[in-house]
């Protein structure tokens, strides 16, 4: 009687698996190139952004490209905040450059949608 054998499916080729050595692992390296790398993945995802016109807050809050016009704009808000009732207590958001606040007065409230403008003609972006 002869032995046959039978097949189901395919098998998979084996690997070569690398057994990291923790104790001496380069965290440092480690830490430079994933930087780079999640760098690059962040600043293609706001070109995205900026091409395509999608997210306000991304483009006014956090893009890299806009950073000292932004950083203008915060200070000038800041210093409008620094005098109203309670306006040490707003974090600076889209809503805060949007939206009418009851803890600022209208002039103050003129006073940063007027820096909100500056900004946007500054960065040569389109209402």
């Amino acid at each position: 009687m002869s032995a046959s054998c039978l097949t189901f499916g395919s098998r998979a080729h084996p690997c070569k698996l690398e057994v990291i050595d923790w104790p001496r692992f380069n965290w440092k390296e480690y830490e430079s190139i994933t930087a780079i790398a999640l760098n690059s993945l962040y600043e293609n995802w706001i070109v995205q952004l900026h091409e395509s016109n999608e997210d306000v807050n991304v483009l006014v809050i956090y893009c890299s490209r806009y950073q000292e016009a932004r950083k203008e704009l915060r200070d000038t808000v800041s210093e409008i905040l620094e005098t109203a009732k309670h306006g040490r207590h707003l974090s600076f958001s889209n809503t805060l450059l949007l939206s009418p606040l009851d803890n600022v007065t209208r002039k103050q409230d003129a006073e940063i949608k007027a820096a909100l403008f500056r900004f946007i003609t500054d960065t040569n972006r389109k209402l």
